[in-house]
């Protein structure tokens, strides 16, 4: 059973904190296309879904409360992704009693925005603030931030901007999953970028085996509803402006779990584990059969980030 995404996007009123939704019709096939409706399965649980403001983007926002919650998990998603790829970590999160909070970034899912698009990653970080302005003093204490990909950049985007350290940061946990700091294979996109920015506003997407778990990828290519099929070249040159700041920034002596798997051909990530160890003290898990989108990886590999993450937690 499909949905209709404009339906659902217009039925979404402002998100209202600690407050549960009374979903419509459209809203119900949505939540039950990914298995995100948890309400039936786990007792007590709250769920809010609305939207918030940014200066240039409306949001699409999940918070999800247990009702003796434990602290609270900012979950941030990957490019091409939203919320409703999200479950496994989303029921696991849920499942250690804690209150989840995770929003579709502008251009993705049901936010609004040019589709897998942006000016500038400030604007995802804008939508990062946002979310915590209107949610923050609502949401469980201690809190903990994930981030998966492009999410991870974010993560790192959002400490590392505010010159964030463990003494002043608000998360008593921070978890980067195959974090973004450049792509794979980046000398032949550069140049392909910078021969082709002109005359080309943006190219076929190509769905890659990124996960050890076919059926996710055929999800992904055949039934995802809020798939991109392109790539727009704006978002590249976006990402290259990010890349050039993130780079020069000084250290912290925030230490984050990082995931990263071995067989991750969509990001450069001997690249990006150097940089990470330069401006981080990050606690690091390899896991040589993974690929890049760990959160929907094999059954077998995603029990092994689990299980890093329950140790993170524990500390």
């Amino acid at each position: 059973m499909s949905f209709d995404a404009e339906a659902v996007r217009a039925s979404l009123r402002p998100l209202v904190p600690n407050e549960a939704t009374v979903f419509t019709a459209d809203e119900e096939r949505y939540l039950r296309f990914y298995g995100i409706h948890y309400s039936e399965g786990i007792a007590d649980l709250r769920h809010s879904l609305g939207v918030v403001e940014t200066p240039t983007h409306s949001i699409s926002v999940h918070h999800w409360r247990p009702l003796d919650a434990t602290g609270t998990a900012v979950v941030l998603h990957g490019y091409y992704d939203h919320v409703g790829l999200y479950g496994h970590l989303i029921r696991y999160l849920l499942g250690r009693g804690l209150a989840v909070v995770s929003f579709d970034l502008p251009g993705h899912g049901l936010s609004s925005g040019a589709v897998a698009s942006i000016e500038t990653f400030d604007h995802y970080v804008s939508a990062f603030d946002a979310c915590l302005d209107v949610l923050g003093s609502h949401l469980d204490q201690p809190w903990d931030l994930f981030g998966q990909s492009m999410g991870g950049a974010i993560a790192m985007e959002w400490l590392l901007g505010r010159g964030l350290t463990i003494s002043n940061s608000p998360f008593k946990h921070v978890v980067l999953l195959a974090p973004l700091v450049r792509p794979a294979s980046w000398q032949l996109v550069r140049l392909y970028y910078y021969l082709a920015r002109r005359f080309v506003k943006e190219r076929p997407r190509t769905f890659a085996a990124n996960a050890e778990n076919p059926e996710f990828i055929a999800f992904l290519r055949d039934e995802d509803v809020l798939q991109a099929r392109t790539l727009p070249v704006q978002w590249v040159t976006a990402m290259i402006g990010w890349m050039k700041r993130f780079e020069t920034y000084p250290g912290t002596d925030i230490a984050p779990l990082v995931v990263q798997g071995q067989s991750d051909r969509t990001v450069d990530w001997k690249y990006n584990m150097r940089i990470l160890e330069r401006l981080f003290e990050p606690d690091v898990l390899y896991i040589p059969e993974a690929r890049h989108h760990l959160v929907n990886e094999s059954a077998p590999i995603r029990a092994r980030m689990f299980a890093a993450i329950d140790a993170e937690l524990e500390r």
